[in-house]
């Protein structure tokens, strides 16, 4: 299935790079969750929604660049199989999910997380950040996870499984590639 090129998503070196002429295809994405980079978060490299080369709020919000949704599943200890059913139910049949670089690992409170997810979920064309919006606060409702992927300049961290630095730590990572129509 192709998915077109219109779907790309721009790509930062890091969350502090402010602009940036890189883009990723979803062919891109999909080696990308094959292949996580081992770097600490904070010099991870990311995306957002859009194919701007900017991510500032004024560019992107009179922009009808959005080109992918996404889900931030980072609470409930769901199974890989749990989010694909979940996706199933509300038909999303091209997605990727990936655990997070957090998943697994000690958090500020000095606990071990439960699994978290991120899925990102193409479209088959551009649309405008009022729709977006709409449909990233119907998924985060739906899936009950965080609401921060409702922010248009959102970025998302692109798949990472970093060292472990603590014996309680589990270097966890998964990914499903869900092959099927793109979603409008």
């Amino acid at each position: 299935m192709d998915i077109p090129d219109n779907s790309r998503v721009s790509r930062f070196e890091n969350f502090k790079q402010r602009s940036s002429n890189n883009f990723m295809s979803w062919t891109d994405l999909i080696e990308a969750a094959k292949s996580p980079v081992n770097v600490a978060k904070a010099n991870a490299p990311c995306i957002v929604h859009h194919n701007l080369s900017v991510k500032t709020y004024p560019a992107v919000k009179s922009a009808e660049a959005m080109t992918m949704l996404s889900i931030d599943i980072d609470s409930g200890d769901m199974s890989i199989d749990d989010v694909h059913s979940k996706l199933t139910l509300l038909e999303i049949t091209t997605a990727i999910i990936h655990s997070t670089a957090t998943s697994k690992r000690l958090n500020s409170n000095n606990e071990v997380n439960g699994r978290k997810w991120r899925v990102l979920i193409p479209l088959t064309k551009s649309i405008n950040c009022d729709r977006w919006i709409a449909l990233q606060t119907a998924l985060a409702t739906n899936f009950q996870s965080d609401d921060c992927v409702t922010k248009p300049t959102q970025i998302l961290f692109l798949p990472n499984n970093p060292t472990i630095t603590d014996p309680h730590e589990v270097q966890h990572y998964e990914f499903m590639i869900l092959v099927g129509e793109p979603d409008e």
